[in-house]
């Protein structure tokens, strides 16, 4: 108890005597808000830090000369005793472990197992903050923020190599869900919505085949490259009366549909798929959206997403009358009311009954064979006034919002170019930041060596 108090009563001094220097140093200067925020800042950092430091300096190492390895279960011999550099959420600081190793080739430190570390040279914390930061922020915005409002010195690579890490994880995460899933093992339900909405779309961003700065690897090449998105949410009424998504999870990979099939399957079991009593699937007319609707959800009321019909029959209206003419416009006008109506029938018909022009072109003979098979294949996803009627949403537009938020937003930034892994890493990271149930960013460092060596 009474090394306890004296230790206490250092602390207290040491803090008397930081505020006291920087209070004199407020004497011959105008005292504002801001700058007294500054003062109380730095004071705060710089107790911070040596609070953690002495604590840290207390806590009672291993003495004996073997000690149980945690990778085994077998016995370690002590190696020596090493200094280690820690960057934590105060700041960098230094202790001393003992270190042991064991013959099935892990070496490892009691203490830090004690503490909850690995071998990354920051904690959890600090990598969860990185992460999260660069989720939504370039690799050089984190390294600036991380400086100016928590004094910590990280260079950009290690931002990038820190926030990739997680959204390795997170991806692999994902894809581990999603192989479950395939054999009957269900994720934990997070949501209980009465109607679930779920969507999907594609969206590009640039990526680049491998290359290197000094050109060592060729010269740059850069591409587009399809991230597909998944996304499951609900849509309420607010006081006015006016829906609103009330929550959204999201799923994102650039990878080929058929790794992204399982994770979306995964994705809207977790968010209450199984128990929702009405499913609505919300796409557009890529048939792998519709094969995965028919393969996951086959009792789902499936929707043609409204703009993108209409998006059809204005290629017929330009094709058939000219772009902006009066005439296509009254066709056009006619058209839309009979689709609003649920009418795609009529809408197929009508596309038939286009008079065969006097030079008719090739182009406008398939646009007409082509545009009415279109509404005739999907008559039944287009059964508009029902769906109204029913209050069932008929637009994609938080699926195409979505797929700037995750993607866009981030990858498509002026002057970027990401590798194709690096990319499905962000995507996975951002896609997981920006649901509403937030991810445990809190990752584990895994060292490239199987048996790390302790700094000496």
């Amino acid at each position: 108890m009474a090394e306890q108090q004296e230790f206490v009563e250092a602390l207290t001094t040491r803090f008397r005597e930081e505020l006291d220097r920087e209070l004199a140093a407020l004497e011959d200067a105008a005292v504002t808000m801001d700058r007294l925020e500054e003062l109380v800042e730095r004071v705060k950092l710089r107790i911070g830090q040596e609070l953690q430091q002495r604590i840290l300096e207390r806590q009672p190492d291993e003495l004996a000369n073997r000690a149980v390895c945690p990778a085994c279960g077998g016995q370690g011999r002590f190696h020596s005793s090493v200094r280690r550099l820690l960057l934590t959420r105060h700041g960098e600081v230094e202790f001393r472990r003992r270190w042991y190793e064991c013959g099935c080739g892990q070496g490892f430190s009691p203490l830090e197992g004690r503490l909850g570390l690995d071998a990354g040279a920051t904690t959890p914390w600090v990598r969860a903050l990185v992460a999260e930061w660069a989720a939504t922020r370039s690799f050089a915005d984190v390294v600036q923020d991380l400086r100016r409002s928590r004094g910590l010195p990280l260079g950009e690579s290690t931002v990038q190599r820190l926030a990739v890490a997680c959204g390795a994880q997170l991806r692999e995460a994902s894809e581990a869900e999603g192989r479950a899933y395939e054999v009957g093992v269900l994720p934990t339900v997070l949501h209980h919505p009465r109607v679930i909405y779920l969507s999907m779309d594609g969206v590009y961003a640039p990526l680049r085949d491998p290359w290197k700065k000094d050109h060592s690897a060729g010269p740059l090449v850069c591409r587009s490259g399809e991230c597909k998105v998944g996304m499951a949410y609900e849509v309420l009424l607010d006081r006015q009366g006016r829906p609103r998504v009330a929550w959204r999870e999201y799923t994102a990979t650039f990878q080929d549909i058929e790794a992204f099939r399982p994770q979306m399957a995964a994705l809207a079991h977790r968010c209450g798929a199984s128990t929702a009593t009405v499913q609505v699937f919300l796409a557009d007319t890529l048939a792998c959206n519709w094969s995965l609707a028919a393969d996951y959800f086959p009792e789902a009321v499936q929707i043609v997403d409204w703009r993108h019909a209409v998006s059809h029959l204005e290629t017929v209206a330009s094709d058939f009358f000219g772009e902006g003419t009066a005439p296509g416009k009254q066709w056009l006008a006619a058209r839309k009311e009979e689709l609003w109506a649920g009418k795609a029938d009529a809408v197929a018909t009508a596309i038939r009954d286009l008079p065969v022009l006097p030079r008719e072109t090739q182009t406008q003979t398939e646009t007409r064979r082509r545009e009415a098979a279109y509404f005739t294949q999907h008559q039944e996803r287009m059964r508009y006034a029902t769906f109204r009627e029913k209050g069932y949403q008929i637009g994609s537009g938080v699926m195409e919002a979505s797929c700037r938020t995750v993607v866009n937003q981030r990858l498509d930034r002026s002057g970027m170019h990401w590798r194709q892994e690096i990319a499905d890493e962000m995507v996975a990271l951002r896609a997981s930041c920006l649901s509403t149930t937030k991810p445990d960013l809190r990752f584990k460092h895994r060292p490239s060596r199987r048996q790390p060596l302790p700094e000496m």
